[in-house]
């Protein structure tokens, strides 16, 4: 999906969304949360949000050390000692 500021039509704010892809249609509600990591883009009520919110705060300092080692392994041109273990 794509947005576009247009001049001559007027958005609505706090709508849903029916999100269609195939033969599925998924809503997202107005309040929803989004988080995008490299795994994908997951849309999350603010109840789902709160119960996980541990679980994804782990899972992004564990990406950050992850993402740490690789960028050190790159400035050392060892990159090839990173992915041979």
């Amino acid at each position: 999906m794509t947005t576009f500021k247009s001049n001559q039509v007027q958005g609505t704010l706090a709508s849903d969304i029916a999100y269609r892809f195939d033969e599925q249609t998924t809503t997202i509600r107005s309040g929803d949360i989004a988080i995008m990591d490299s795994d994908g883009v997951f849309i999350l009520s603010v109840d789902v949000a709160q119960q996980l919110l541990s679980d994804c705060q782990k899972k992004h300092k564990e990406d950050e050390v992850k993402f740490q080692m690789f960028f050190e392994a790159y400035r050392n041109n060892e990159l090839n000692k990173l992915f041979s273990d």
